[in-house]
């Protein structure tokens, strides 16, 4: 009777308001142990302000009481969720790129873009260099530049619109698994993943490999409660496109045979009848793709192997940052929660949603980009322990403050620390070129010798963000050892060659510079830009990461007089 009352008094409203704010509290406190790469709260909280985290708890918790006693017909839920989802990411649109990896996505695309689809397959592994990365998503990425226009815009509407179907996708494969209701609270519980929602607006592949996972995973327990040939074939394509996605979906896919067995369970026949025309399916597609191609995907799982495996030991982040920093601690003790009821009533369906963490921990992954793509199944527990709660309000309470605090939480924390970082000069550099009378720009990208990173990647993602044509013919670099090249978490920047299109033989009227720091110039630099104006400066930075972008723009001085002066 007291664990009851103790419950009872947790769950109410006011419980419910207190935790929340012992929660931040505690967070905030701790900061410094979050070792999140990208948004640590050691930084995003550096002045220690710590009645701002406060403020954004009690915001959450008005929020989430208006939310909660909102009425939302089970006919309305998924028109709601995808609103919800597509809002909160359209609203992070502005956040620059944060990963250095864009390059590499951008350059893809633009081969696809300038010299057709065709040319992509033909040449990807060859003239494309494709480090460690699967096709899918790049020619995904070329066909929008082909066919709409080279707009980051585009790409961000793109990935707005997966991570709007994930959550619905979230919520059907609840539903389907624990019963009605689940489904809901878990879709809304993929929102409280901050980490997440900055991921949205940036050209990578970590949203796209989390859709196309998760709609794998949803397809195949489709086609195994329908059982029609439409609902097999496509989840036979379904596990191709995941397959292709990122070579980690290779191991998450095994959450697949998790499936088989509970569904083997009910009905033997019917699930080998499915996985057989699944199997057929998918492994089709994937051997058309790979066998034309095998060397180059030997040599790609090998460079995994003896590099990235290992780089995975020493570049990780903790289970406590990604599971209660990044992630809401109300998503993540509703997830630990829920194993404990799983056991109880004997769910075996649980294991679906657990097994990819399982696997997580076993394998000792410690970095959380290769985590998000999971963070559909760990909504799905949360959802499950969150659909146990008796009173409809108290359930909407809890998720509507985990959603609302880390919506606020990115908008308001991560956002402005983010634009406190260098990368947003390569925006605001691309946005004041375009202001520029003229077609084409010279680019030259110089850091001091031995930097850690190839200076040609920033080229690539300037690019991104201006509609002028680039000339850029690299300009003379000090690499820094080999054996420290070889070691490094940014060791592509080296084997990222500029790709053609930009090496043409032309003057053009402006002249753009990129810098690691302010320390001088080459002379030849020194002498191309002697007859020019400084027209805009663009030197915001941190002093975080080893990489940094600081951008002069030259020009003739009639365009000093003509365009505003940004610094």
């Amino acid at each position: 009777m007291q664990i009851e009352e103790l419950k009872g008094k947790l769950l109410s409203t006011r419980g419910i308001a207190v935790t929340s704010l012992v929660i931040t509290l505690l967070l905030f406190h701790f900061r410094d142990h979050d070792d999140n790469r990208t948004t640590s709260w050691r930084w995003v909280f550096a002045s220690g302000d710590t009645s701002f985290a406060v403020l954004l708890c009690l915001f959450a918790l008005a929020i989430a009481y208006v939310f909660s006693k909102i009425e939302i017909k089970e006919r309305h839920e998924e028109k709601v969720l995808f609103a919800l989802a597509f809002i909160t990411g359209a609203l992070l649109l502005q956040i620059p790129e944060i990963m250095i990896d864009t390059a590499r996505y951008f350059t893809y695309a633009k081969y696809a873009e300038l010299y057709g689809l065709g040319y992509f397959v033909r040449e990807w592994g060859y003239a494309i260099k494709p480090w460690t990365d699967l096709p899918l998503v790049p020619f995904i990425y070329g066909a929008i530049f082909r066919f709409l226009g080279e707009e980051r815009l585009y790409i961000q509407i793109f990935n707005l619109l997966l991570l709007s179907s994930s959550v619905l996708l979230t919520k059907r494969i609840g539903d389907m698994l624990f019963g009605k209701g689940t489904g809901f609270y878990a879709g809304i519980a993929l929102l409280a993943m901050p980490y997440l929602l900055i991921q949205v607006p940036q050209m990578m592949v970590d949203v796209a490999t989390m859709f196309f996972l998760t709609l794998a995973v949803y397809s195949t327990v489709n086609a195994l409660e329908k059982g029609t040939r439409a609902a097999r074939v496509f989840a036979g394509v379904a596990v191709a496109l995941a397959f292709f996605s990122k070579y980690s979906t290779w191991t998450m896919l095994s959450v697949l045979v998790v499936v088989f067995v509970i569904y083997a369970r009910k009905n033997l026949q019917k699930t080998l009848k499915t996985y057989a025309i699944i199997a057929g399916i998918s492994g089709l597609i994937i051997a058309a793709v790979i066998l034309p191609k095998l060397p180059v995907f030997v040599e790609q799982i090998e460079l995994l192997r003896s590099y990235q495996a290992p780089g995975l030991r020493r570049w990780g982040e903790s289970y406590l940052s990604t599971f209660f920093f990044q992630i809401h601690p109300f998503v993540s003790l509703a997830a630990i929660y829920a194993i404990y009821l799983a056991i109880k009533e004997r769910r075996g369906e649980a294991a679906i949603a657990l097994w990819p963490f399982l696997l997580l921990f076993l394998l000792d992954v410690k970095r959380i980009r290769y985590t998000l793509p999971l963070f559909p199944m760990l909504a799905l527990l949360a959802g499950y322990a969150l659909s146990r709660t008796r009173d409809t309000e108290t359930k909407k309470f809890i998720v509507g403050y985990a959603a609302g605090f880390s919506i606020l939480l990115a908008l308001f924390a991560f956002v402005p620390f983010i634009e406190s970082l260098s990368v947003v000069n390569l925006r605001d550099a691309g946005e004041f070129l375009n202001t520029l009378s003229v077609e084409e720009v010279e680019v030259h990208a110089w850091v001091p010798p031995k930097t850690s990173y190839n200076p040609s990647v920033a080229v690539a993602m300037l690019d991104l963000f201006t509609n002028k044509k680039i000339i850029y013919n690299p300009d003379p670099v000090i690499p820094p050892d080999r054996e420290k090249i070889l070691r490094s978490p940014i060791r592509f920047t080296w084997e990222y060659e500029a790709p053609p299109y930009y090496r043409l033989n032309s003057s053009p009227e402006v002249v753009v510079i990129i810098y690691k720091r302010y320390s001088g110039m080459p002379a030849y630099l020194e002498q191309r830009v002697s007859n020019l104006t400084l027209l805009g400066r663009f030197n915001t930075t941190a002093r975080l990461f080893r990489f940094r972008t600081l951008i002069d723009v030259y020009g003739p001085a009639y365009m000093a007089e003509k365009n505003k002066w940004r610094s």
